[in-house]
C-alpha cells in the first residue's frame, strides 16, 4: 500500500498534538564501554505541535 503526500493531506482526518520526546541516548556520554555514535550529555529534548 503506497499513499502519496496528497493522499495523507487529503483523504484521511487531520490531528494535531502537542508532544514532548526524550532522546533514548541522553546520558550515553557516561556509558561503559562507550557507545557508537554521538556522545550526548544531558538536554536533548524537543516539544513541538
Amino acid at each position: 500500500m503506497q499513499f502519496s503526500l496528497g493522499d495523507l493531506k487529503n483523504k484521511f482526518k487531520h490531528h494535531t498534538y502537542a508532544l514532548q520526546m526524550e532522546c533514548g541516548g541522553n546520558g550515553r556520554a557516561g556509558y561503559y564501554p562507550p557507545a557508537k555514535g554521538n556522545q550526548w550529555k544531558f538536554g536533548a529534548v524537543a516539544c513541538s505541535k
